[in-house]
This record gives C-alpha cells, structure tokens and sequence, in this order.
C-alpha cells in the first residue's frame, strides 16, 4: 500500500472513530439536557424563505417580493449594507434601492415586521440587471436570455430550466449560477447545448462555465439541481455575461495595512499570459500580476462575500475581486495574516502540474512566518523548512478548506532530519455542538521544541481535491503560541433536548417586556483557558444586557437581552463583544444562522453560515411578551460559602397560562442539577432558593438566570413559550470574608 493510501486509510479512521466518540458524547448530553429548546409550537418568528429576484443593481431600483413564514406586520427590509433600503409597497412587495456607491458583492436581507426580524438570505448586488423567470422554460419553449444579463427563478423537483442563448463563432461567455451564496437548497449544474442538444460546456459542479463558443448560433442553457430535487427552497440566478474568472490567486494570505502583489490564475484576465496550468475543462488558464490595497485588520469589515464557514469566526479575512471592462469575477476569501513571507516563490506551474509536488524546499526565515502554496496531484505535498531554538513553543496553522468552504482536507506533519515527529488533521473538538458546528477541515500543529535545529512541516491534501487549479491553493501560518479566542454568536436557545433536534433559521426577537437569549461559542486556541466577560452594546432604545461569562476553560456562555415593558418597533445591529480578565483580549462575535430548516440534526447535516456584517441582528416588537421572569433587583448578590440564597423572582402575564411553571435555575456551572420550582400559573412572585452547599458553588462572582416553558393561547393561537430571566450576579465569598467589602469582584469561575 502506498504511503498516501495508508494516510488516506489513517485519516477515514481518525475521523470516523472521533466523529463516533463526538457523537456518542453530544446524544448523551443531549438526552440529559433539560427540554428548554423552542419548538414549531413556539410563539411566532418571521422566517424568510426566498427573495425574488434577490439581486439588485447599483444606482438603480427594483422590485422584489418576499416570502416566508409568520409574516405578520412585515413592513420592513434590513440590509447589512447601509447603501441599500426598501421601501414597502404592498402585502410582501417592495421597492428597493442601490446607492452607485455599494461595490459589486452579496448581503444580508432580513424581513421585519409584528414578529421580530427574519433570518438572513442573500442578496446580490451586481451591474447587469436581473429578471424574473417567465414560460416554461422547457427545451421546446426556452426563456430567451442575452450577454449581459442575468435570470432569477427557481427548479421544480424534477425539473430542468432552459434558456436560449445567440452567439457567434469565437465569442467567450461567463455563465454563472449563484444558488447557496443566496441561500437556496440547490446544488446547481449548468449545462451548455447545441441545436441538436448535444453536450458543448458544463459547470461540472462549479459555480460557472466558461464557454467559448465553436460556432455561430443558438445555443440552449440547461439548469437543473445535482439531485433533480427542487421546489421553492431551489432558487437560483443565472448570469450571461463576458466577466472574469478567478480560479487561485497567489500569495494566498495578505498583509493587513499594505499593498500587496498577486498571481491571479483564471480566465478572462485582460493583459494575462498563459500559465501552463489546464483548468478541469482542459482550458489553458490564465495568469496575471495584480496589486490590491488591504486595510488594517482592525478596520476590516465583516461583510464579506465568501466567509461563512462557522468555524473561520475568527480569521480575519479580505474579500478579493478583479474588476475589468467586461465585468466583477467571483470573490476569492483571503487571510489577513501578520508575519514575514517566505524569500523563495513557490513555482505555481510545477508545484500544481507535477504529481508529487514541486521538488523545492522553501526555508521559513524567521517567527512569524508566512507562507503558500499549491496543494499537488498526489499526497507528496510542499515542505517548508526553519530553525527552531530548544524551549519555544510554535504552532504552524493551515488555512484552505475554511476560506473555500469546503473543497480540501489538508494535512499537517512535523519532521526532523525525515524523522516524524506529530502530524495534524482539522479541527477534532466541536464547540458548539451539533446545532452549531463549529468544525472544519484546517489543521492546527502545536508543539514544544525538545532541541534546537532544522525541522520541516509538510502540507498535503488528503482528499486530493488539487484535480484543477480550483481551491488548490494555501497558505501556512508559523508562530509563536499565543493565548487567544473567538466568538460565535447563534439566535438559538443554549438548551437543547433529545426529543427536539431541530434546527430552523430565526432571528432575536425582543418583544415588550420580555427577554431573549444569545448563545455565545468561544473557539479557544493557543492554551486560553480564563473565564471570559461577555458584553452587548449598541442595542435597541428600551434594551439592556447585563455581562456574563464563559467559565474558565468552558466553551459556552449566555447573553440575556432584556426589553422594557414600553417599547418600539426597531431593529439595530448588536455588537456582542468578549473579554479577558485582563482585558488585553478583546474579541468581536460573528453572528451565526441556519440556512434552512432540518428536523433531525442527527439524519440531515444541519447548513450553518456566518452572518455579514459586524455584529448580532436584534429586533424589538410592541407586542408584549405572554410571559416574563424577573429578579426583584438586579443588584449582584452577596451570598457566603455552603449557604442558602433566596432569589425573589417576579412573575409578570399577558397571556393566560393554564399549567404549574417549572422554574429552572442555570448558567453557573452544578446549578442546572437544582431541583426544578414549580409556582403556581397565576401566581405574580415566586421564591427560588439555591443551595451553594448542594451545587457546590465556590467562591468567586456567578452569573445565574432562570428559565421555564409554559403553554398558552396567544392570539387565538397555542403555543409553548420558552421565558429567560434577566441575568443575577451573584458572588460568593468564604466565611472569613463575607463581612469585608470587595472592592474588586473576585474572577468568576463560571
């Protein structure tokens, strides 16, 4: 058996075994949790399905028409790009407008209205106009389509959409088919046809086709799913025009705060050379130097087109298109990373084109580092070679699949003088659970230098994905260890239960007088274990958020965004923030949505995406919330060692609940083992009493909330409420010391 055979042998084992022991571990926590996750049955939220056309031009207007689910009072569009508004017109129409200043991409659109602000969906924005799909479509009678513009429609199950296409002999069309950039279900496959409906170009599951035309004619486009599924969640938008196509670039990491030198590597490239590289169709690709200005990491926006894998929340990232006469090409998402580049250019052409890789070694000069490369045929990889000093502790990261969503399986290995010293895959711990996965495929190498010399990482990818130039390239971060974290932020409810494995998308809705929980994912790396401060600013007039933590060395926290009873109807993007005891780390949230609904997170993957822009959508509503938990006051709570604690809660209705609430008390870690509460359904005060004895509570400052699930009828409608107290700060001192004033709170330990 070869040596890349027993790899790829070694690394289906690990994978599988730890996705085994993963899964094991999350069902069993799972069937222990307690049943607090919303449900179908819940109060209403405004779910976005689709958007037609979902694309819009700058400087210009357009029409475009909503749909979704519990759509009451929907009378607002949120863009992530301020340039871009709607104004409604009429039951889920609306008119929308593109200021000539918003650059070519895609952004969020959510839907606003009597129940809160919807998941996010797509929205292109794009120089040739969009049309809506009209007729059949079929192969008999296509929809007639010219260069440039651009269709939006969607499949049926079963189905294939036609469109007809005049060209002449010579001439070269890009066709694209955007489907999940919008957050359609469809795996699109484009097909190019001759009169006679034989085969001339296909997207071969890209997202494109680069069709040179072999003679004068019509020509007919074919679009189905991968799977011939479809139906409304199967939308896509189909573009003719003559843009480039970029397929790698080179250095494939930038440099915050510089301008940086590329290798572009695509077609359509005006003033390019041939590269000797042959793209999957057999076309000769194209090369061309270029230049880019690239901002500080600090002022870089969240919104960008091509980041979305959950697990790349904290790479900063730039997003990169090459703009010609002829149009904008396809985002390539870019890492900003800091450190001295490799002195040796790696040989695109031989690296890629040879089936062991290319044959040099390039030397890694000094920490930090950073360096490229293309991912060979074969599993040989690239090497990278450095001095290392006895004593230091580095890490040498991967980053590919994370930033091409998806198309590599890198591996990492560490040697000495060819002995093998360790080896990395991805990521192998989910923060986040099977609602929010965290995972990805970039692997990450600590290690402890035993002796000083020359050592040499080696990167392969172990799904050979590398077959063209499409997602080959890499690029290779060596460091020093450093503590560090980031964050997730999901409008989910943290709990969640055996019975209920759903996953659907929604937003943070705050109705009056009510609450609503953030779920916050912290991604430790570099050995940072410390508890971590969670904050929320920027919120919406009548809402305040108490800090809380995530304990020390734990993963997950909880934000309580609480509304007054007297509230507006408004929508604001929350920054969500994280920090060291410290304070010398500070870290922003990504946002993070499911693209559509799944009932069984155990039988169908769940899709996750990062959301764009800077922070957390949070709408509020003047409806009021049926039920509330309040504390009595929100002062922090003294409480001594092994003791008991009373925590006064107020009840607060508008609806009528039938049922005994069950109260649960969570957030510190051992308080989700107290016996649940039960309080009358009409009574206005209940007492929670906690027993730091029984829970063990230790010394230090606890953020405690309460929860409880109650049914209720609430609009002529039945529903099952789940309720979040405002957070309660209690802290907790030895005996000895419960009589001296804190000046400084003790750090928490939850």
């Amino acid at each position: 058996m070869s040596l890349g055979m027993c790899r790829s042998v070694e690394w289906l084992w690990r994978r599988t075994h730890n996705a085994f022991e993963k899964f094991s571990c999350a069902f069993l926590a799972v069937a222990l949790a307690f049943c607090f996750s919303l449900r179908a049955a819940d109060l209403p939220l405004t779910r976005l399905d689709s958007v037609s056309p979902a694309a819009g031009t700058p400087g210009k207007e357009v029409d475009l028409t909503v749909a979704g689910v519990d759509f009451d009072g929907v009378d607002t569009l949120w863009f992530s790009h301020p340039g871009i508004s709607a104004v409604f017109l009429k039951d889920k129409t609306f008119k929308a407008k593109v200021s000539p200043d918003v650059p070519e991409g895609v952004y969020d659109l959510r839907a606003v209205g009597s129940n809160g602000a919807s998941n996010p969906r797509g929205f292109v924005v794009e120089r040739i106009s969009t049309a809506v799909k009209t007729g059949e479509c079929s192969f008999a009678k296509p929809m007639d389509i010219a260069s440039p513009q651009a269709v939006f429609g969607s499949i049926a199950a079963a189905g294939r959409d036609h469109y007809r296409l005049n060209a002449k002999q010579g001439e070269r069309f890009t066709i694209r088919c955007l489907a999940r950039e919008l957050d359609s279900r469809m795996n699109p496959v484009v097909t190019v046809l001759d009169q006679s409906g034989r085969q001339v170009a296909s997207s071969d599951r890209r997202g494109w086709v680069d069709f040179r035309v072999p003679s004068s004619g019509p020509f007919l486009i074919r679009v189905h799913d991968l799977t011939f599924s479809g139906g409304p969640d199967y939308f896509y938008r189909l573009s003719v025009d003559q843009s480039p196509i970029l397929e790698s670039v080179l250095p494939f990491a930038l440099e915050p705060g510089k301008k940086n030198k590329l290798m572009l590597l695509g077609r359509g490239l005006p003033g390019s050379r041939a590269s000797g590289i042959k793209g999957a169709d057999g076309v000769v690709l194209e090369l061309l130097d270029a230049e880019v200005d690239v901002p500080q990491i600090a002022l870089t926006s969240a919104n960008s087109d091509g980041l979305t894998v959950v697990g790349a929340a904290g790479v900063p990232s730039f997003s990169y298109r090459f703009r010609s006469e002829n149009g904008v090409s396809n985002p390539l998402e870019l890492p900003l990373l800091t450190g001295a580049r490799s002195t040796v250019a790696i040989d695109a052409q031989s690296a890629f084109n040879a089936p062991g890789g290319s044959s040099g070694v390039v030397r890694l000069n000094s920490v930090p580092a950073v360096t490229y490369g293309f991912f060979s045929r074969g599993f040989a990889g690239e090497r990278f070679e450095f001095e290392a000093k006895k004593g230091q502790v580095l890490v040498g990261e991967v980053f590919s699949q994370r930033l091409l969503d998806g198309h590599t399986n890198p591996f990492l290995r560490l040697e000495k003088s060819g002995v093998h010293l360790a080896e990395a895959y991805g990521m192998e711990v989910n923060a986040g659970s099977l609602r929010l996965n965290t995972l990805h495929n970039d692997p990450s190498l600590r290690f402890e230098v035993k002796e000083d010399g020359l050592y040499t990482l080696l990167v392969s990818d172990l799904s050979r994905a590398a077959t063209s130039a499409r997602g080959a390239a890499f690029a290779l971060q060596l460091r020093e260890e450093s503590p560090d974290f980031s964050l997730v932020a999901a409008t989910e409810p943290p709990a969640e239960t055996a019975a209920d494995r759903a996953v659907a998308p929604r937003g943070a809705v705050l109705r009056a007088g009510g609450t609503a929980a953030l779920r916050v994912v912290a991604l430790r790396s570099g050995g940072f274990k410390e508890a971590i401060q969670l904050t929320a600013s920027e919120l919406p007039a009548g809402v305040s958020c108490e800090p809380t933590w995530i304990g020390a060395g734990k993963t997950e926290g909880v934000l309580i965004l609480r509304a007054e009873p007297q509230l507006a109807k408004a929508v604001a993007l929350v920054r969500v923030q994280g920090s060291s005891q410290d304070g010398k780390l500070v870290r922003a949230a990504r946002n993070a949505s499911a693209r559509w609904n799944v009932a069984d997170y155990n039988t169908d993957t769940p899709s996750l995406r990062l959301s764009r822009g800077d922070g957390v959508v949070v709408a509020t509503t003047t409806s009021a919330a049926p039920l509330a938990l309040s504390p009595h006051s929100l002062a922090v709570m003294d409480a001594t060692v092994g003791t008991k604690i009373e925590v006064p809660l107020k009840v607060t209705r508008s609806a009528e609940f039938k049922e005994t609430l069950k109260i649960k008390a969570a957030g510190a870690p051992g308080i989700e083992s107290m016996k649940e509460v039960d309080a009358d359904p009409k009574a206005e005060n209940v007492k929670v009493v906690v027993d730091l004895a029984s829970i063990k509570m230790p010394e230090g400052l606890h953020s405690v909330y309460f929860t409880t699930q109650a049914k209720a009828k609430v609009a002529g409608r039945d529903v099952v409420t789940t309720v979040y107290s405002p957070v309660v700060q209690i802290r907790v001192t030895a005996a000895a010391k419960a009589a001296e004033t804190t000046p400084h709170p003790p750090a928490p330990s939850n």
